[in-house]
């Protein structure tokens, strides 16, 4: 019972980490933020404004090669209702060339207001987005060790890591026509560099000798 409670947790995990949440903004009606996914679209609202913590805060989480099954596989059952986790059984947690994606969009001011059919709006956005690549013998070395089957193995450690953060300012309008059944918008950005990571992946490796460990 408590190994079919994790399995179910670490699968919700996984769901909502891949989750691409700015697609149900198009059918948020009283949600102002849609306009930053489609500028035609006409907010229920006469006007709004945001800030830090009132407004729109976003965050995206991707990786290749986590398995998540594995993590399942790792719990051994070791007695009528009990579980015990093999450490050495999470050394392939992570596949050779893995890499991890994150994006993180905080809204430090939003503001719009409508006069008569036209809908005017305006954001400034800060933006960070990481991918840091890890190797699987990262893992291989951190749960199985540099003994017994991995004496004389080569352990790589191909580590690299690419950052990016900018600041969007974003101006837009919207306006309806035809009695409403016509809806037009527009959105500019300017887009300013902020700071950037670059690291090369190096070849870092490392390796037990068998005979004179």
């Amino acid at each position: 019972m408590r190994k079919g409670i994790l399995t179910l947790a670490v699968v919700l995990l996984g769901l909502t980490s891949l989750a691409q949440t700015n697609l149900i903004l198009y059918h948020m009606e009283s949600v102002p933020q849609r306009l930053s996914v489609n500028p035609a679209l006409d907010p229920d609202c006469k006007w709004y404004f945001g800030t830090p913590v009132m407004s729109s805060t976003d965050f995206n989480f991707q990786t290749n090669q986590l398995s998540f099954n594995k993590i399942d596989d790792a719990f051994v059952q070791s007695g009528p209702d009990e579980y015990r986790l093999n450490l050495s059984s999470m050394g392939d947690l992570v596949g050779k060339n893995a890499f991890i994606n994150s994006d993180v969009n905080v809204e430090l001011l939003t503001f719009g207001f409508r006069l008569h059919k036209s809908f005017f709006h305006a954001s400034l956005t800060e933006k960070v987005k990481t991918r840091v690549y890890l190797p699987g013998d990262l893992f291989k070395l951190a749960f199985e060790g540099n003994g017994a089957q991995n004496l004389g193995y080569e352990f790589k450690f191909n580590v690299g890591a690419d950052i990016l953060h900018t600041r969007e300012l974003a101006v837009g309008y919207q306006r309806t026509f035809l009695g409403d059944k016509l809806k037009v918008g527009g959105r500019l950005k300017y887009v300013y560099g902020v700071s950037t990571i670059n690291t090369e992946r190096n070849d870092l490796t490392f390796t037990t000798n068998r005979g004179n460990y």
